[in-house]
């Protein structure tokens, strides 16, 4: 195998890592974006919530 296509093979590596790194760290931080979102929608009662067996669960806005 020739220098040239060596070359090539170690920098398709080096991108594939990159971007499976990159979306790994992003699904977490979307994750975490909706959470903080929907516990601050609750804290400013714009949610209308009941708990359920211990947890909350959202309510429609037609139900009671």
């Amino acid at each position: 195998m020739d220098n040239i296509t060596l070359m090539w093979l170690c920098l398709g590596a080096a991108s594939f890592c990159s971007f499976m790194i990159g979306r790994t760290v992003s699904r977490r931080e979307v994750a975490a974006i909706i959470e903080s979102t929907v516990d601050t929608l609750i804290a400013e009662n714009m949610l209308r919530t009941k708990k359920v067996n211990g947890q909350l669960e959202i309510l429609s806005w037609n139900e009671d």
